[in-house]
This record gives C-alpha cells, sequence and structure tokens, in this order.
C-alpha cells in the first residue's frame, strides 16, 4: 500500500515529482516492536497508546504485524508537484513520527518518510503461510 495515488498504472518513484499527478490521502506509521517482533506483552500496552491517539485522532485504524503494527489515518490531501513539496512531505511527515513519540511514546519509524514508500497491508500472504493479525478498526 502507498500512501498516494497517482493515476498511473504502477508503482512511482521520487523520480516521479513534477511528472506525474501524485496526491497523498492518508498517513502511515510503521511501530517495529522489541528486536523487530510483537510480543504480546508489548502489543497489549502498545494497544493502550492506540486507544489514547484515537481520543485525539478518532477514525485511525492500526493493524498488528509480525514485527509490531502500523497505524493509518486520513488527512487533507497533499499535492506533490514539485521537489519541494517532497521536501514539505518529508518534514510533515517527521514532525508527525516526534509527535507520536513525544505525546504517547509511539516509536514510528522515522525511515518511511519519503512519500513514495510502500506498506505491506493487513492479512497479505508471505509465501505460503496466511496470517490474521489483529486489526484495531
Amino acid at each position: 500500500m502507498t500512501q498516494y495515488a497517482s493515476s498511473v498504472p504502477h508503482r512511482l518513484s521520487s523520480d516521479a515529482v513534477g511528472h506525474a499527478p501524485i496526491t497523498i490521502g492518508c498517513i502511515l506509521f510503521d511501530v517495529d516492536g522489541p528486536e523487530h517482533t510483537c510480543p504480546d506483552e508489548w502489543w497489549a500496552l502498545e494497544k493502550k497508546k492506540i486507544v489514547d491517539l484515537r481520543e485525539i485522532m478518532p477514525g485511525i485504524v492500526a493493524y498488528r504485524t509480525r514485527g509490531g503494527y502500523r497505524i493509518v489515518g486520513t488527512i487533507c490531501p497533499v499535492e506533490v508537484n514539485t521537489q519541494k513539496d517532497a521536501d514539505d512531505w518529508t518534514w510533515f511527515y517527521k514532525t508527525n513520527v516526534r509527535w507520536l513519540h513525544r505525546a504517547l511514546g509511539v516509536a514510528a519509524d522515522m525511515r518511511c518518510a519519503d512519500w513514495q514508500h510502500l506498506f505491506r497491508l493487513p492479512y497479505v500472504r508471505r509465501g505460503l503461510s496466511h496470517e490474521r493479525l489483529e486489526v484495531l478498526w
């Protein structure tokens, strides 16, 4: 899954800025658990943080992964038409990551700040296994 939408029918790279219409309509945060695992005890503590976040930002969705969890929220559409727009998105994203950490203790991954970052969706098959991990609506 990407945070952006475009009329171009394939994955975009950073080179697409200025050449393809790009609109970002949601924001996703990747939170890694200890040693990239998601033990039940840790997940129970993180779920409390998600409940607190929902008090501030109703409508967010979080889903558990093998290595932690992701937070998904809608935002007012952001157009990425220039390199400055892309840089502004990176600044906006990193500012939100810092806020999540300061306000709620959520340690989202700062490395996911590029507008074209790909995120795996819940219930996606990996090889032959099929996992149905918890989703908080």
